[in-house]
């Protein structure tokens, strides 16, 4: 087992050495819009998407491997697209991935939305009730802060607005593309048509029960709290418990 794993490691090492592949991974607080992120860039020519939550640490399947050998043979750039695991946000975790996304040279992106949509939203598998409290949202948020602060000077962090994601999709997109050096795939207009650019790739899917529905980018998503009574009346509880001070300065700093 040792063997292979030491063996898996080195293939890692030497699919992303040198130019031609490079990998992407997407951070965030659950409920943030990193499922819709990682699966939007199904609009990019070049990428594979790994199907599945995970972490830096964790290498491409020997499928993906062989698949990533020939993109980047056949056409440069290729990218690797991988979406953080649950509990990514502990500490051990953070450093880790803060030392892989340097090693790696890794690209980091961190979504980013308004507190009250995220405590206020239900996972589509998770039956009743709210699905983020206030200390996963606590230590999530700082832990994207841990991250995009010591990637930053490495030119490896990139945060993103989910507001600014869903209505603004064609400036997130550009911002994105120049970033990476990424093009549409032939027949793709928009990375905002989510649920049609997924509608080619039959293989993919399996983290699409995380959102509520698989669709388009929908602006209607935001501020939803705000038209629901029991909602708000969460809120008010939430801003008012010890996470209050974390939850004001978090929505002044990112313009909530």
């Amino acid at each position: 087992m040792r063997m292979r794993t030491r063996a898996k490691r080195a293939l890692h090492r030497a699919l992303f050495r040198g130019p031609g592949l490079s990998r992407v991974h997407i951070v965030g607080c659950a409920r943030s819009g990193t499922t819709m992120l990682h699966y939007a860039f199904l609009a990019f020519r070049g990428t594979w998407l790994h199907d599945r939550e995970t972490s830096l640490r964790n290498t491409p399947t020997g499928r993906e491997s062989l698949h990533l050998l020939r993109m980047r043979a056949r056409r440069p750039p290729a990218f690797y697209v991988t979406k953080r695991n649950y509990d990514w946000w502990r500490d051990a975790s953070v450093e880790r991935l803060i030392a892989l996304a340097i090693e790696q040279r890794a690209q980091v992106i961190e979504i980013v939305r308004d507190p009250r949509d995220v405590l206020t939203s239900v996972h589509a598998r998770a039956g009743t009730g709210y699905y983020v409290s206030t200390d996963m949202w606590r230590r999530s948020v700082a832990a994207g802060e841990r991250v995009m602060q010591a990637l930053k000077p490495h030119g490896l962090a990139l945060r993103l607005r989910y507001e600014d994601v869903v209505a603004e999709p064609l400036e997130t997109q550009g911002e994105v593309t120049s970033r990476l050096g990424l093009s549409l795939r032939d027949g793709v207009t928009s990375w905002a048509a989510l649920a049609d650019n997924m509608g080619r790739a039959r293989s993919l899917g399996r983290m699409a029960a995380y959102m509520h529905k698989l669709r388009n980018f929908d602006p209607d998503s935001i501020g939803r709290w705000a038209r629901d009574d029991a909602k708000r009346r969460h809120l008010d509880e939430a801003l008012a418990g010890p996470a209050g001070p974390a939850l004001e300065a978090f929505m002044a700093r990112h313009g909530y």
